[in-house]
């Protein structure tokens, strides 16, 4: 009675914690009941921003087709209470991703850690967004920036090696294409090739991709960092295929150009 600010809070905290849906939405409607009793607005806002995050968040992982609507519509309730909640703008930078707006997202996942810059989670998931906008380099930055303050982040090894592997790539197809690379961008593409391996490498042997690791006859559906593609990149970054496109042999197979399509929901997120 004396302090319902952290009152609603907890309970609201409880309740998200709570696995059953009838006993977490009881729980965050008497979270509400507390926060009305707040004497400061501005505390009140606090709070109530708080709550609606829950709500969103209850949204997000529900069954419903429509789930992520539902929750960006809680996160923007919850920033309108608090605007300068990192919660909230990584939230919203999230619901932007599972919608298909990786540009969007990118712009709120900064925003966040503009203001939060020890936050590991907008690091994992701007990676994600790099990846999907094909803006490999900037997703190797965020996700260096995110292992120098949180070096346990197999996501951030795998996004730096699906990164470096395209990269190289790139550099591949403009040699298969008949240019002449200069020394420093030969060795650029071995660099990148051997971090593509190496990468993948740690992200696999972490424990949260060894959790992922399809056991043989599994019919689970494979997840990062064991999927399709991301064979075909270690097989691809094995062999060095700095060959110049010759005249007459555009059909050979020596001179096809590699290439790795990254699917539309690439990357490893963190919720």
């Amino acid at each position: 009675k004396e302090a319902p600010e952290l009152a609603a809070y907890l309970t609201a905290r409880l309740a998200v914690s709570n696995r059953e849906q009838s006993k977490i939405k009881k729980m965050l409607y008497d979270a509400q009941v507390l926060a009305n009793k707040v004497p400061s607005e501005r505390g009140k806002h606090f709070i109530e921003s708080f709550i609606v995050r829950c709500y969103g968040v209850l949204e997000a992982r529900s069954d419903a087709r429509d789930r992520w609507h539902t929750a960006q519509r809680h996160f923007l309730k919850a920033l309108k209470h608090l605007e300068s909640n990192a919660n909230a703008l990584y939230l919203l930078g999230m619901a932007a991703l599972e919608l298909g707006k990786p540009g969007e997202a990118v712009n709120l996942l900064n925003k966040s850690l503009f203001l939060d810059p020890d936050f590991k989670a907008p690091y994992v998931n701007l990676g994600v967004a790099y990846l999907r906008l094909k803006l490999f380099e900037e997703a190797i930055y965020i996700s260096e920036a995110c292992l120098e303050r949180h070096p346990s982040s197999p996501q951030c090894q795998y996004h730096i090696g699906i990164a470096s592997c395209q990269l190289a790539l790139l550099i591949e197809a403009r040699s298969r294409g008949g240019a002449v690379l200069p020394a420093s961008e030969q060795e650029l593409y071995d660099e990148l090739r051997k971090r593509t391996a190496s990468s993948m490498a740690e992200a696999r042997q972490s424990e949260e991709g060894m959790k992922r690791k399809p056991a043989p006859g599994s019919c689970r559906l494979p997840e990062a960092p064991w999927l399709e593609t991301d064979q075909q990149m270690l097989e691809a970054v094995a062999v060095n295929g700095l060959r110049p496109r010759q005249q007459g042999y555009a059909q050979d197979p020596v001179n096809t150009l590699r290439e790795i399509r990254l699917s539309p929901t690439a990357g490893s997120k963190v919720f």
